[in-house]
């Protein structure tokens, strides 16, 4: 997935940045650094989606596109 990304960006004149964190906090942290360096977020929260309520928050604040996947 990560290189078929990567290859689809690259063509579109884009990066990614893949990350991976099973703390609550470190993904609150990235979602908000989406604000000011990303042009759009793709995010798998995992179990979180049913017992975040920050990261739902964090997510809500975003005013790039945002696609929750699982």
């Amino acid at each position: 997935i990560k290189a078929s990304a990567e290859t689809r960006a690259a063509a579109l004149g884009l990066k990614t940045d893949f990350r991976q964190s099973n703390h609550e906090g470190v993904l609150i942290d990235w979602i908000q650094e989406a604000r000011d360096k990303a042009a759009g977020l793709i995010i798998n929260p995992g179990a979180y989606t049913h017992t975040s309520v920050a990261i739902h928050d964090a997510l809500k604040a975003l005013t790039v596109p945002t696609i929750e996947v699982h």
